[in-house]
């Protein structure tokens, strides 16, 4: 299996479906498709996008979007794709947070993550909390993917429930902190605009039920990523690239 560990935004698609032949025909089209390129080149640039200011009062200058782009598009070496579809979103993104006069604030001391059996971290929040108006702050989770991979309106819950357990109730003066998932509609014929989506109520899933659900979907992965992977086994072209919870 080439991958260690499940990204973020498959991990809150798959524990989101009931589990059985729903949830194995998600993670199988995942192990067959694979990710030929990714949004890293725009995620890596957030800071200048989402207009990053120092936690004291002192004004950052905005970086102008050409420069932006270049260093983005720049960024981009597997395909012609990854460039219009990072650049495109970027821009969005970039033009939304102006439009409302929205900023952003590093903040260093935030959780690593949910612990997944990869002995890795699973999280659903980058390093800075996001700035409406001085009345109201909360945490990002970028979903860049299209239609066919985004989250849905249930894995966004799994994403709720996380940011709610290891963010709000693990820091006490972050326990009034909004949550969000910031999603993008549209083509790139049509133009893309950012969906900013927030969380209200209570969560849906507790920390004991997020856990259970993380060894189920990880579980599920490995099963369905073996039975892919038999045939080549057979044949002796085995890497021993199996993943191991070991």
């Amino acid at each position: 299996m080439a991958k260690k560990s499940l990204p973020s935004t498959d991990f809150a698609r798959f524990a989101a479906l009931p589990r059985g032949e729903i949830r194995d025909n998600a993670i199988r089209k995942f192990v067959i498709g694979g990710g030929i390129w990714s949004y890293e080149p725009a995620r890596s640039h957030l800071g200048e996008i989402l207009r990053e200011q120092p936690r004291f009062n002192f004004f950052v200058p905005d970086a102008p979007w050409s420069v932006l782009e270049d260093r983005i598009g720049g960024k981009c070496k597997k395909s012609q794709v990854e460039r219009e579809q990072n650049c495109l979103k970027a821009k969005a993104l970039f033009d939304f947070w102006r439009d409302n006069a929205w900023s952003s604030i590093r903040y260093d001391d935030m959780p690593a993550g949910m612990m997944n059996p990869s002995q890795g971290y699973t999280r659903f929040w980058d390093n800075r909390f996001c700035v409406i108006d001085e009345t109201r702050t909360f945490v990002p989770f970028f979903d860049f993917r299209g239609p066919d991979t985004r989250l849905s309106a249930d894995a966004r819950d799994v994403v709720f429930s996380v940011q709610d357990w290891l963010i709000r109730q693990s820091i006490p003066e972050l326990e009034e902190l909004d949550l969000a998932v910031i999603r993008f509609d549209g083509t790139k014929d049509t133009g893309f605009s950012v969906a900013p989506h927030f969380h209200s109520g209570p969560v849906r899933w507790s920390p004991t039920e997020l856990t259970q659900l993380m060894f189920e979907v990880y579980a599920d992965w490995v099963r369905v990523a073996q039975q892919f992977e038999r045939a080549p086994r057979r044949t002796g072209t085995d890497d021993n690239g199996c993943f191991d919870f070991g």
